[in-house]
């Protein structure tokens, strides 16, 4: 079926094998990934990120200089649920892509995943697209609140009571401070 001349009847055979969930599928779901029909390499990406496994990153990574921005984001969204490295490096040199809605998923997933550069992220403050410029102060935020999150976790076995109440204090002073700037900007 895999080789079927209906691109639908070979698009249903990847999702089989993909809810197969077996690593026996997966040189099939390989081979799919180089369907001349978009929708059957979108589905064998989908299939393959199920595995969430990086030693399948690689396909994922060439699929990001796929004509396709569906292809791209499908290729996005599974590089963020495989993680490590080369994922994250891969995510950052995205949101340079062509297309808005393809910088869009990367900045998204990057976000997701509480990892990626903040150089990358400052920057799509300037892009082009609204979506981006409109995107990229939350995901910095996400990104931000994880890493603080973080070190205050680490220092919490060092902090007094007193010291929680001050730190409690900033964080809703810098809430305040934020709300304000919001609304100079007439939101």
């Amino acid at each position: 079926l895999l080789h079927d001349r209906d691109g639908q009847v070979r698009k249903e055979a990847v999702k089989a094998l993909g809810a197969i969930g077996d690593e026996k599928a997966v040189s099939g779901l390989l081979g799919a990934l180089k369907d001349k029909e978009p929708s059957v390499r979108e589905q064998a990406q989908e299939a393959l990120s199920s595995f969430r496994s990086f030693r399948y990153a690689t396909p994922f990574i060439d699929a990001l200089g796929d004509k396709s921005p569906g292809i791209r984001k499908s290729a996005v969204r599974a590089l963020a649920k495989v993680k490590g490295g080369k994922a994250v490096e891969s995510l950052i040199r995205t949101l340079e892509d062509g297309d808005a809605t393809v910088r869009d998923e990367a900045r998204a997933a990057l976000a997701r995943m509480k990892k990626g550069s903040f150089r990358q992220l400052k920057a799509a403050l300037n892009d082009d697209s609204d979506m981006i410029r409109l995107g990229a102060p939350g995901a910095l935020e996400q990104m931000s609140k994880a890493k603080a999150k973080k070190r205050i976790e680490r220092s919490h076995k060092f902090q007094s009571p007193e010291v929680w109440m001050e730190i409690e204090a900033a964080i809703t002073a810098f809430t305040k401070e934020k709300q304000a700037n919001l609304a100079s900007f007439n939101i």
